[in-house]
């Protein structure tokens, strides 16, 4: 065998023990790749919105088996308010009570604690229904509303430049390595 074709089949290793090495390692790869790309999937932090609905939105931000919700809406009288949910997920869908949060005025200078109020409202859930697009329910009051919708990207990435990659083989037994 060639050290060329040997080289091939894996260090030290010719014939079929050497293809059946190779696809292990190959399942192995994909196997991780698999698993990376839905640990991926399954985060969907970020802002979310109906194109078609400027002006309201929310944002999810998970943390381990939650993801936290804050939900920016208008009143009946057209005031901006929100709310918020934690969420927990039961297979791919992620719900929670939804709550309105009152408190101190931010320019009253010093912080008072007990103007704090939680109250539940009702419930929120988030369907998705890819990596980019999902189905948000939710109820205040009474008031039930479901949505369309799709990540909101302000900027995409530059991933251009260059990047430093480092690689080492160690040979052993190879009376020509």
């Amino acid at each position: 065998m060639s050290r060329g074709a040997r080289d091939a089949a894996g260090p030290g290793r010719s014939g079929p023990a050497a293809a059946k090495g190779w696809r292990l390692v190959l399942v192995a790869a994909l196997c991780l790749r698999a698993g990376f790309a839905a640990a991926i999937v399954s985060d969907f932090s970020d802002l979310w919105w109906n194109p078609a609905e400027s002006g309201w939105g929310m944002q999810l931000v998970r943390g381990g088996d939650a993801t936290f919700a804050t939900l920016y809406v208008y009143d009946a009288k057209e005031r901006p308010l929100f709310y918020t949910a934690t969420l927990s997920a039961a297979g791919t869908v992620w719900s929670g009570t939804l709550n309105e949060t009152t408190g101190t005025y931010f320019g009253a200078g010093a912080y008072d604690p007990a103007k704090v109020t939680v109250r539940g409202v009702g419930v929120m859930t988030f369907a998705p229904t890819n990596s980019e697009t999902a189905i948000v329910s939710y109820s205040v009051d009474g008031i039930d509303v479901t949505k369309s919708v799709t990540r909101q990207t302000l900027r995409l990435e530059n991933l251009s430049g260059a990047f430093a990659i480092a690689t080492q083989r160690a040979t052993t037994h190879c009376p020509d390595a």
